[in-house]
This record gives structure tokens, sequence and C-alpha cells, in this order.
């Protein structure tokens, strides 16, 4: 009980402080706010964001603006990951409707930043049914051309391999709950892989402009609650998180490695948090 107050209180939290903007940014000062967060040329990113927290806080910037300005900034030293999911919610309810992915014609439903980037030149995506990643840059084929050889989170996903390149998990304008990489902590550590992931595959299909293939992917179970208020104020305590604001627009930075390394050390100490109810 204690974690959805925790929560709740969270929330109200983020929606006051979305409210009361009464100071904009302009380009140059969000671009200041990128660098502080390690958002320059030559490094991996993994992007989650709020296009509406953004624009909102920075009026001159729109999706395509936004996008260009990341790229920039990365420069093709770098590289830029979005998600581009093909559903909202659980994975688990979606393959109950769902077991055909497009590469080239299934649209992200992470956000209109995320499908902008899918359709943009020079991006590849991973070929994973439910948990696709889009890539631009150096990086971009070494981390998108193996998910499909196994889990949506395991150590041939984009999410684990990030932290081989010494890659960044960045949110922009939402905090770390929207970070997909915590589901790599819970496949790799087997205290978590038996506790949160069906045993029970489900035989999926994966088309791109010539082939078709076959894979079994194997959800999250739909009734773990996780308690990501608490797990993200550990991980700030430990460093391995860092938050950061200008003139109320919110954001989250760390290296995926040691986000990674965290939230195992958590899952080892029992300090995950999960509530079980319902198991």
């Amino acid at each position: 009980m204690g974690h959805k107050i925790n929560e709740f209180y969270q929330r109200v939290w983020w929606r006051l402080a979305r409210s009361f903007v009464s100071h904009k940014l302009s380009i140059s000062q969000f671009e200041s706010l990128l660098e502080r967060m390690g958002i320059n040329s030559g490094k991996t990113v993994l992007l989650h964001c709020s296009l509406d927290e953004i624009v909102r806080h920075v009026p001159d910037l729109n999706a395509i603006t936004l996008l260009e300005l990341l790229q920039n900034r990365l420069t093709t030293a770098g590289t830029l990951l979005m998600p581009t999911f093909p559903f909202r919610g659980s994975q688990y309810e979606h393959l109950q409707k769902c077991t055909t992915f497009n590469l080239q014609l299934s649209h992200s439903m992470t956000g209109l930043l995320s499908e902008i980037f899918r359709r943009s030149k020079g991006v590849v995506r991973s070929r994973h049914p439910t948990h696709p990643i889009t890539a631009w840059g150096k990086h971009a084929k070494l981390l998108t051309d193996t998910h499909h050889l196994g889990d949506a989170f395991d150590k041939t996903s984009p999410f684990y391999l990030l932290t081989h390149v010494d890659g960044l998990i960045v949110g922009l304008g939402t905090d770390s709950h929207s970070f997909t990489i915590s589901h790599t902590a819970e496949r790799l550590h087997p205290k978590t892989y038996n506790l949160v992931f069906c045993r029970e595959g489900v035989l999926t299909t994966i088309k791109d402009k010539k082939n078709s293939y076959e894979q079994i992917v194997y959800p999250l179970c739909p009734g773990v609650k996780r308690d990501f208020v608490r797990v993200q104020q550990e991980l700030l305590k430990m460093g391995a998180l860092a938050r950061y604001q200008a003139k109320g627009l919110y954001c989250f930075s760390g290296s995926g490695a040691d986000i990674l390394a965290g939230e195992k050390k958590l899952i080892e100490q029992n300090r995950f948090f999960y509530d079980l109810n319902g198991f």
C-alpha cells in the first residue's frame, strides 16, 4: 500500500510542476541543459521523452526541429535510439490481440517523435515484434542487429548492448518510470526472471520487405506491480541516475551500465519493490 501512496504523491508533484510553467526556455538554454546531461558529440543515447512537455517549455521546438537538434548534437559519431513499440499498455495483452509485426509498416505507438524518427532517413529498426528499437548513427546496426535472436530484454537486445558502448539512458520531460532497461535487469537476474516473465510463449510473425520470420515471445506477466518511484529514489542515491531541471522542465539521465548494475543490486537485496498481490 505504501508504494501506491508514494507513487500518488510523485504524480501529484509532477502534475503541479507541469501546471506552473511561467518561464519558457530558449533553444540555446535547452541545448545547455542537454549539454549538462551529457548529450554531446559521439555519445550513444537511448531517449525516452514527452514531446508535449518539451514543447510546453521550449515553444520554439517541434518534433522535427527537436530531432534535428539531437542529431546535430550527437553527430554521426554518436548514436540516437528510441523505443518504437507497436502498442501501448501491456505486452501480454497486446500479444493476445496481435501476433504479427511488420518492420516497415507497424507504426510506433510510443509518441509522435518516435514515429517521425522511425520514418527518418538513415535509421534502422530492430526486428523484435513487441519492443523494437529504432536507431541512427555510428552504432545503430551494432545495437539493433541481434534483437530478434533472443527475448525482448536479454543480452541480444539494444537495452543491454548499449551498456557496452557507454550508452546513456535519458528522459526528457519524463521521469525514469519509462526506462525500459528496468526489464533487462529483471530478465538477467534469476530471482526476477522466474517471477515476472510468462513461462508460456506466444508465437509471433515478423515481416519485412522480402522475408517473414517466426519468433516465440515470452511476455511480461500482466499482474506484477512495480514501485518505480522508490527504485528511482534508490538509483538517485546511488548516483546511477541524475535529475536535471531548467525552468520547470524536469529530466533524468544515467549511464545504462550503472542503472542496470544498480537495479540488479536492488533485486539481489530483495529491494526491487514488488507488489505481489494477486500472485
